[in-house]
């Protein structure tokens, strides 16, 4: 009998390689390695697991994913590790029985690989596990590489009808010569570079099972002159020391979520999957387990089925009652010129729409749904497609009825020969039909590319209403999360996790629909200021909604109880030229509650809240939003507090020939939409319980980060560098940084300081191609490490500053170890009640936010070289596991296996 041939599927910009047009259900059933996947947050030490290889004996061709990354698959060797398969042997009967005795034993087995026109050396396998190397100028030499495959022609010499290898992606061998594949045993022995013989035989030791002289082989080579082979080497002593752990946390929620993060941190991706999974069973509404459980699947090549599987738990296990939807329509056009879809097709294209969906909801922890409708063109009723901008063609706008009823409109298209590369292209709402934003695609995306057009809609809404600041973009995008990136979906999806807090998530919107009666209607209007500039001779005027408005009283003061949604400004202030105008009202809330609040303007608008301004302005009107009085065109947000508050509109009327039209509207609602309960207006100011004028939280005070993770930017300071000078009192304080598609760095440096341990004098040039920095100091290698520490004294003891990116602040507020005269400083506040605040880290195109924590490391002269082993995943006291609750995983009645939920869920 013939053992089919395994084809491994990853997704990256090669994804449907392995997909095709099958369905996601039926095509997606992943071997998972038991290799250990062991590294830092980095392919240069990473052991990337690529499933099994299926050999059937006989010869034949085999087809492998490379390990894919957002920027294309990875640039590392494949090593195969095995041992002779087993075959049931009949043996006589035994003393006293009639019956046969049946035995499993090994039997010999030879593999042969040829690639392309070159046959790699015979791999004869023993009775204990040996490994094979492909490396990488064979791996580049396949005439599968531009594809992201590994093509060759394998045959399995044996008695027994297949076996199956497991298959891991591994820089280790690429101390080897590039073209130097084979048996490692044999490379070994032909190695002249003693320090590289000397880490290869700990490899081989340590995929062989033999702990003791590997441990002793990592230990000699841990504190090498050769960099990367030291680097590998403390690698290989974590996987060990997590191997001989004290004990095995069995039960205990803390230490299994504890050691999870660790093994995460050190890239120790099958263990960590492990103790995630042993904890999201332990606390069945621990959604942080899930959601990394998946992520660690993901990395093990699972598959999406597995991978959506926990990103739905992870949304459902939190319980949010009321989360936010952003209603997306996705236009599927089933025949185009020599192409007709199947209905196989069309599963597949909603499935990874669906999935990404999935993605969304599980990393916002089920406060973001997207709910999908999906239309089908057909091709005996065709539509009619237009031109909209960016030569973008999609169906004609009244294929939507009115405006809000979609915030995303994604039409999915055949490619017609002349469009091969052709990219997607997006255009904002304010170009899109009916004021949604609108993505042209076609059938070849997968769900990374879907999740990376959804994620551009996003960030319009983001910028229009000016809801969340320094938000990764860009080249920015790709370093976010574990390096590497799976894909460009797992960064769009680290970005909602970990850049955005949670609270974050809910407030971005593009269109809903008008809820009558929701607008503020009691105004007091002060006006008109005319703006004091000279129209421009071409191009758009600069805005002034920012300017200081003059103290002297306005020429005209009124107070206006609206029978329209939308103030028209140019009837109360009629010839007013290019002016402004201020509205003001008073906003009684009958709770301390963040809320959304949609803004119709005409042309710009912006908005202040107890004396804070809450929305700048920077996007006026434009394209079809240009000189109409629409209302909810923005979608911003208000932190209301108890009481009356004194809510402020400037508005800015552009000069001709763009006058020709000037207002505003304001609603509030709650994330879903529906009204907020208990709002009151005035149009004149209350006498009593009006709320204080907002003070930003001070800088140099601790913070608990479970107390302001849902809402970070507004409850956490915004660091300058006089704040961090004022903290350690260190001079001459700078951040520096960039970010391109390569990599880059963020640094803090303080005058006075020079290359020594634990610091790095940076001159402000940074090659991405070139430079990296792999050593625990005051840079952070976006690619490459998770965090950097700027060390000061105070009160006579040696302290640091922790800078941590947002997706290993969990790790290291929780693990970062720290020595006994730690507690005679900070008492009982553990590291993630030290809060500092957050600095926005230049990063190219876009900023984004690094953490910061006051703490106690020792001198740098005693710091480690690895920030993974600034970490110990130990917990100092033993943590009791929560109550158990009846957990409710289903979605609601009627949802389909692998789409997002149709309604909110309502867990018990």
């Amino acid at each position: 009998m013939r053992v089919r041939s395994f084809i491994l599927f990853a997704f990256g910009r090669n994804a449907m390689t392995g997909l095709g047009r099958k369905s996601l259900i039926g095509a997606f059933l992943l071997g998972v390695s038991t290799l250990t996947a062991s590294a830092g947050s980095h392919y240069e030490v990473n052991w990337i697991p690529m499933g099994f290889a299926q050999i059937p004996a006989g010869t034949h061709e085999q087809k492998f994913i490379l390990p894919p990354s957002a920027s294309g698959h990875l640039p590392l060797g494949i090593v195969m590790v095995s041992s002779r398969p087993k075959k049931a042997v009949s043996q006589p009967p035994v003393v006293g029985s009639d019956q046969p005795l049946t035995v499993e034993q090994q039997i010999p087995a030879k593999l042969k690989f040829t690639i392309g026109t070159k046959a790699l050396p015979d791999w004869d396998l023993q009775d204990y596990n040996t490994a094979y190397v492909i490396n990488l100028g064979d791996v580049r030499a396949n005439p599968g590489f531009e594809n992201g495959n590994l093509t060759i022609q394998v045959t399995l010499e044996s008695e027994v009808e297949g076996i199956a290898i497991p298959m891991v992606a591994m820089p280790d061998v690429l101390v080897l010569p590039e073209r130097a594949s084979g048996p490692l045993l044999e490379l070994i022995q032909e190695t002249p570079d003693p320090v590289a013989k000397q880490f290869l035989q700990a490899l081989f030791f340590d995929l062989g099972g033999d702990k003791i002289n590997a441990r002793k082989s990592y230990e000699a080579l841990s504190q090498s002159d050769n960099e990367r082979i030291a680097r590998m080497a403390r690698r290989g002593l974590r996987k060990l020391a997590y191997d001989g752990r004290p004990h095995n946390p069995s039960g205990n929620l803390n230490e299994r979520y504890r050691w999870g993060l660790y093994l995460q941190q050190a890239g120790l991706y099958s263990q960590a999957f492990n103790e995630f999974d042993e904890a999201r069973i332990i606390d069945p509404k621990h959604a942080d387990s899930f959601y990394r459980a998946g992520e660690m699947a993901e990395r093990m090549n699972t598959g999406p089925i597995k991978l959506l599987d926990y990103m739905q738990r992870a949304g459902y296990a939190v319980g949010f009652q009321e989360p936010a939807v952003w209603y997306a329509l996705v236009i599927i056009e089933r025949k185009r010129g020599g192409t007709k879809l199947s209905n196989a097709d069309l599963r597949a294209i909603k499935e990874h729409w669906l999935l990404g969906a999935a993605m969304i909801w599980g990393a916002t922890g089920g406060r973001l749904r997207i709910a999908t409708t999906f239309y089908e063109v057909l091709d005996y009723e065709p539509r009619e497609y237009v031109t909209y901008a960016e030569g973008l063609e999609a169906p004609a706008e009244d294929l939507i009825g009115r405006r809000g009823w979609f915030d995303s409109v994604i039409s999915i298209r055949p490619r017609l020969p002349e469009e091969q590369g052709k990219p997607s292209i997006t255009v904002g709402p304010d170009q899109g039909p009916r004021g949604a934003a609108l993505s042209a695609t076609y059938i070849d995306s997968t769900w990374p590319q879907y999740m990376r057009l959804w994620y551009e809609h996003y960030l319009w809404a983001i910028r229009a209403g000016e809801v969340i600041s320094a938000v990764p973009d860009g080249e920015a995008l790709s370093a976010c999360g574990t390096q590497p990136p799976h894909n460009i979906g797992t960064s769009v999806r680290s970005v909602m996790r970990y850049h955005l807090a949670g609270d974050e998530c809910m407030r971005p919107r593009i269109a809903d629909t008008p809820v009558p009666g929701g607008y503020v209607d009691l105004w007091q209007i002060d006006g008109p200021y005319p703006v004091k500039d000279t129209p421009p001779a071409e191009g758009p005027p600069q805005k002034h909604v920012l300017d200081p408005l003059p103290a002297a009283a306005p020429e005209k003061t009124i107070r206006v109880n609206a029978e329209t949604d939308f103030i028209n400004l140019a009837e109360v202030f009629p010839g007013a030229g290019w002016a402004l105008a201020r509205a003001t009202a008073w906003v009684y809330s009958p709770a301390d509650q963040d809320v959304r609040m949609w803004i119709g303007q005409n042309d710009g608008a912006a908005v202040w809240l107890n004396g804070a301004c809450i929305h700048r302005g920077d996007y006026y009107s434009a394209h079809k939003f240009a000189d109409r009085n629409l209302v909810d065109t923005v979608a911003s947000y208000a932190p209301l507090r108890a009481g009356w508050n004194e809510l402020t509109v400037v508005v800015e009327s552009w000069p001709a020939p763009l006058d020709r039209g000037w207002g505003f509207s304001i609603r509030f609602s709650k994330w879903n939409n529906e009204p907020v309960p208990g709002l009151a207006y005035l149009n004149s100011p209350p006498s009593s319980e009006r709320v204080p004028v907002h003070s930003p939280p001070p800088a140099g005070e601790h913070y608990d980060w479970r107390a302001v993770q849902d809402d970070f930017r507004d409850k956490l300071p915004a660091l300058k560098t006089e704040d961090i000078e004022r903290i350690t009192g260190l001079s001459g304080v700078r951040f520096a940084g960039t970010q391109d598609a390569n990599g880059g760095y963020f640094a803090v440096m303080a005058s006075g300081q020079s290359n020594k341990p634990g610091y790095r004098a940076m001159d402000g040039v940074w090659d991405s191609t070139r430079d990296r920095d792999v050593v625990v100091n005051n840079v952070l290698d976006w690619m490459r490490e998770s965090c950097c520490l700027l060390s000061y004294q105070k009160g006579g003891v040696e302290r640091a500053l922790l800078f941590v990116k947002p997706e290993a602040v969990e790790i290291f507020g929780r693990l970062l170890a720290e020595p006994a005269e730690a507690r005679m400083v900070f008492g009982d506040r553990t590291i993630l009640q030290r809060a500092l605040g957050h600095v926005r880290a230049p990063a190219g195109t876009s900023e984004r936010l690094v953490f910061v924590f006051d703490v106690i490391v020792g001198p740098p002269s005693g710091w480690p070289a690895d920030e993974e082993d600034l970490l110990d995943p130990i917990s100092p006291v033993f943590v009791p596991n929560p109550k158990k609750v009846k957990p409710s995983l289903e979605g609601p009645p009627g949802t389909v296996p692998g789409a997002a939920p149709s309604a909110s869920p309502v867990l018990q």
